[in-house]
């Protein structure tokens, strides 16, 4: 707690932020190097491109700020899905207005563009700064190569960058190049191809939230920044239980560790954030998310209490747990699993490890589906049901693991119009096609729910459900307890 003078204070920040620049040099040589040796493989997903181009924006507003620079995204207000790398990607985009902010000059204007023209997706980062001088068009790209530009500066480019963007894009079946736009300024120029037919299907590696390219909300930008940690307004626990997505706890006393975590998986999930164990338990409890990440050491409760805590909690005890550690020895990891953490994973991490690592705790909960779909055991129908009536609910039970069956799916399976299904339901079932649909999932959900060989997760999986929290809301509106008192 002790206040540092500002003469130690600047001393100790320079230091920071060269050890920084030193370690982000280090990691572009790293990179270029396993490029040459064939061993930089490309993790392709399907990714928001304007969320990630709007967050870039956000992250370098600051230092830009600090020159009296502006920084404006165009045409990333709307969801746009592309097949990318996202760290590499990242890394290529920084790396531009990395540029544009150092070498543009101050009261410089700044843009990020993004674009879609016959199947190619462009984004252009562009400024109205001095530009770069005739002899170093042609050679910009090349590997080490300097502006006399550079030469001035305080902190001089190394020539890495922009051959690291280059061959990164290579990689993704793009390019990079340099626009000769005969006026103030650079224009650089991104472009990707749409669709993933062009990758290989080792490098694919799909979130779970673009599994079903139908999906609606696939593509929201769902990082909702709960606690006191964000200085953000707190939706109430109602709003948070009523959208059927896969939802995320990530509990961290590192801000900036906490919100890059986020945003690298806000593309596919819902986020919720807490600083410490004792705040993750209190939203565990409250919002009932499908997986949480936690740190070790934290203040108030450690990472392993809250494990510790949650595993002896009836309602949370089946959520998955990952455990961040910037300690790997044997006996902490020993001590995550003897309290119940489903996985690890040592700082530094890769973000597309994590990422990995997510979706498969995720999955091999959701596989309760396919075993279901194999075999779809348990199914009530009876004799009595004769005729339009058990044919409407042979289709619902047949089809009711899907999130994203519907009504509307349900009458195109019967070849009629969604008024149709309606009014034919109501005279010979007696009930709304949707209210069969609920019927259906809540019967399934007592009848493996009273079996008690799955965890609530996988029954809540297992009946069409994305999200333990709207299952358990659902369930306990139409029986009047909750799964975990069944």
């Amino acid at each position: 707690n002790m206040e540092l003078s500002r003469p130690v204070a600047h001393l100790v920040t320079t230091a920071l932020n060269n050890a920084s620049r030193m370690l982000a040099l280090v990691g572009q040589v790293l990179d270029l190097n396993r490029l040459d040796a064939g061993k930089l493989p490309l993790r392709i997903a399907h990714y928001d491109i304007a969320d990630l181009l709007r967050n870039i924006a956000e992250r370098f507003k600051t230092w830009a700020s600090q020159q009296s620079q502006t920084i404006t995204v165009v045409n990333c207000d709307e969801p746009f899905l592309l097949w990318f790398d996202l760290d590499q990607f990242d890394k290529c985009v920084s790396n531009l207005l990395s540029n544009a902010i150092k070498y543009s000059g101050d009261n410089s204007h700044i843009h990020i563009q993004l674009s879609n023209e016959n199947n190619e997706v462009t984004i252009i980062v562009r400024d109205n700064g001095t530009g770069i001088s005739e002899q170093a068009k042609d050679k910009i790209f090349e590997r080490f190569y300097q502006d006399k530009t550079s030469e001035n500066m305080a902190t001089p480019g190394t020539g890495i960058g922009l051959a690291l963007v280059h061959e990164i894009m290579i990689m993704h079946h793009g390019n990079a190049r340099l626009i000769d736009n005969k006026g103030p300024g650079c224009w650089f120029v991104l472009n990707l191809k749409t669709g993933n037919e062009h990758f290989a299907p080792e490098q694919i590696i799909e979130p779970i939230a673009f599994e079903k390219s139908q999906k609606n909300i696939a593509f929201a930008p769902y990082l909702q920044i709960e606690g006191d940690t964000a200085n953000s307004e707190i939706s109430t626990t109602d709003s948070k239980n009523d959208i059927d997505i896969t939802t995320l706890l990530i509990v961290d006393d590192n801000i900036e560790l906490l919100n890059f975590i986020s945003l690298r998986l806000s593309a596919s999930y819902k986020i919720l954030q807490a600083s410490n164990g004792l705040e993750g338990y209190t939203l565990a409890c409250e919002a009932l998310p499908d997986l949480i990440i936690s740190d070790v050491s934290m203040p108030i409760m450690t990472g392993l209490e809250l494990v510790e805590k949650l595993k002896l909690n009836r309602t949370t005890q089946t959520i998955p747990v990952i455990l961040l550690t910037a300690k790997a020895t044997k006996r902490e990891v020993v001590e995550g699993f003897s309290v119940g953490a489903d996985d690890y994973l040592t700082k530094p991490f890769d973000t597309s490890e994590l990422i990995m690592r997510v979706n498969a705790q995720i999955n091999v909960r959701k596989m309760v589906r396919e075993r279901l779909v194999v075999d779809p055991a348990d199914s009530d129908d009876d004799e009595l049901r004769k005729g339009f009536a058990k044919k409407v609910r042979g289709f619902i039970n047949q089809e009711l693991v899907e999130p994203t069956f519907n009504v509307e799916k349900l009458a195109a399976s019967l070849f009629m119009s969604r008024d149709t299904l309606i009014r034919k339901c109501k005279r010979e079932c007696g009930q709304t096609p949707l209210n069969l649909i609920i019927q259906a999932r809540m019967e399934k959900a007592d009848l493996l729910l009273r079996k008690q060989t799955m965890s609530i997760s996988e029954v809540a999986y297992a009946c069409g459900f994305e999200s333990l929290a709207y299952f358990s809301k659902s369930y306990k509106k139409h029986r009047g307890v909750s799964p975990s008192d069944v």
